[in-house]
């Protein structure tokens, strides 16, 4: 992915969480970053332990979150796929 993608990218994801803090680093690290953030969001890291959702229901969560946003339709046809593809790399054993 391009550095101007991973900008564009980070720029969508902060229109959905409008507290959280995404700076731009200005590099090719965007892309890693924005990533990062999906990943700890599906594995609901920002949340106490005990209050902690599964991978699925975050999953299901975020994407109600993406199709209920205002994002333009193409902005959430690439945050969704986004979300996709970091939930696969979850599945994949390591």
């Amino acid at each position: 992915m391009n550095e101007e993608n991973a900008k564009n990218l980070l720029r969508i994801y902060s229109k959905l969480w409008k507290n959280r803090v995404v700076e731009e680093r200005g590099d090719k690290d965007d892309d890693f970053l924005l990533r990062e953030k999906i990943k700890a969001e599906l594995l609901d890291e920002n949340s106490h332990p005990r209050a902690r959702k599964n991978r699925y229901e975050k999953f299901y969560l975020c994407l109600q979150r993406v199709q209920h946003s205002k994002l333009n339709d193409e902005e959430k046809s690439i945050m969704l796929s986004v979300y996709i593809e970091e939930m696969e790399k979850l599945q994949t054993p390591l």
